[in-house]
């Protein structure tokens, strides 16, 4: 490659994986990748697609009378009537990077050093319905694509290139 730096000699190769080992892990361990994981789940939730970008199974008629219903009430989100997993907004509120144990929670691992999901006990248990397919047409919202992890990959790429001084 012409426009990355030789290294000569075993030591300063050495110093070299060493900084591009801490550079690694430091794209890893300041949040960006599992922000930028979150900010893509959310992304395709407003879209109404899964991690794979396949559009949602639609609403049936019934379901947008009962939501149209609803709103007219207040019992949900004005404008939801017709859009899949709204009707108060909160489980895309709910929609986090969490940390620790979530009894109850509902929690997809991204691969990434972390996990995205709803730590509430009631959303995450109607959402569980939603993502599994459980009694209720499979929308999945949670997870990680391959596009995803190509992004993450070209991310970490050119991380590791900025803060090595490589080009």
């Amino acid at each position: 490659m012409a426009d990355t730096k030789q290294v000569k000699g075993g030591d300063a190769l050495k110093k070299r994986l060493r900084t591009v080992q801490q550079n690694t892990k430091s794209a890893l361990t300041d949040g960006r990748i599992l922000k930028f994981i979150l900010q893509r789940n959310l992304d395709r939730f407003r879209l109404g697609v899964d991690p794979d970008n396949v559009p949602w199974k639609p609403l049936a008629q019934s379901t947008i009378l009962r939501k149209r219903r609803a709103q007219r009430t207040g019992e949900a989100l004005r404008g939801s009537g017709s859009r899949i997993l709204v009707r108060s907004g909160a489980m895309f509120r709910n929609i986090k990077i969490l940390s620790g144990a979530i009894p109850g929670g509902l929690g997809v691992a991204t691969g990434f050093g972390g996990r995205i999901g709803i730590a509430d006990p009631d959303i995450a248990a109607y959402a569980r319905l939603h993502q599994s397919g459980r009694g209720r047409p499979r929308r999945r919202f949670l997870g990680v694509s391959l596009a995803d992890r190509k992004a993450v990959d070209s991310m970490l790429r050119r991380a590791i290139i900025r803060k090595s001084g490589l080009r």
